[in-house]
């Protein structure tokens, strides 16, 4: 994986510190099964959804009206995904 800062302007890679081992589609799914099944917060609550539609429209009217918009919602960041978790197992 590669990351570019404001700290740091240059593509750099780093070594992953979190999330499923060889994710791929599904597995956001088998996220929220399992964090049902354990009874943990999963990552596809409705207000990680409402904030992500929050930003994505203040992207969208700070490019047309050319100001900085402040955002009203706030979310809790979900825990990280241990690093080579699979979700049958977290």
């Amino acid at each position: 994986m590669e990351i570019w800062t404001k700290d740091e302007p240059e593509w750099r890679t780093v070594a992953p510190t979190a999330g499923y081992a060889n994710a791929s589609r599904g597995y956001g799914l088998a996220d929220l099964g399992r964090a049902i099944e354990t009874n943990r917060p999963h990552r596809a609550s409705a207000e990680l959804a409402f904030h992500v539609l929050e930003i994505m429209d203040a992207i969208l009217n700070s490019g047309t009206h050319h100001h900085v918009i402040s955002l009203a919602s706030s979310v809790e960041r979900p825990a990280p995904v241990p690093l080579g978790a699979l979700p049958n197992t977290w």
